[in-house]
């Protein structure tokens, strides 16, 4: 028993070796990106410092984001936006709900985003779940104070 016990779990950590081994080689020249966000006003000011997160994209599919500090037991979407010059369309990356410390964990490893690195008109913000309609690729509220914005936005 004990044998086919041992011969099971090297098989299963092989397994799981060769997919992230896969994942390596699936996008070698892809870059690891990562993207600090932050708490602002309507007017781009930073305001409280414990309110950020990041976002990190690593091997062209898989994107992690944390927050730390939001409204707790609350909803939050991670979106990107992209813009043309008519229309602003918010695409979901994934939704979920904050802890007991308002912390946030989001983690996709079905997102591809290389195409997005190379249009600068596209950002990535948190925010809440209940202002973006994600089938319709759209916000129906804004409510920025209570989002997280990259860095580099003003």
């Amino acid at each position: 028993m004990k044998k086919v016990l041992v011969i099971t779990l090297v098989l299963v950590l092989l397994s799981l070796t060769s997919v992230f081994a896969y994942r390596t080689r699936s996008f070698p020249d892809a870059p690891e990106i990562n993207i600090n966000l932050l708490q602002r006003d309507s007017d781009g000011n930073q305001m409280n410092p414990n309110v950020n997160g990041w976002v990190h994209m690593k091997y062209g599919d898989r994107i992690e984001t944390r927050g730390m500090s939001l409204k707790k037991y609350t909803f939050y979407t991670l979106v990107y936006a992209d813009s043309d010059d008519e229309e602003i369309y918010v695409n979901c990356i994934d939704k979920r709900k904050t802890n007991n410390l308002g912390d946030l964990k989001i983690k996709n490893t079905e997102f591809y985003y290389l195409d997005l690195l190379e249009d600068k008109d596209n950002v990535f913000m948190i925010v809440l779940s209940s202002d973006v309609d994600c089938k319709k690729h759209k916000m129906i509220a804004w409510n920025p104070n209570k989002y997280l914005f990259p860095d580099s936005i003003i």
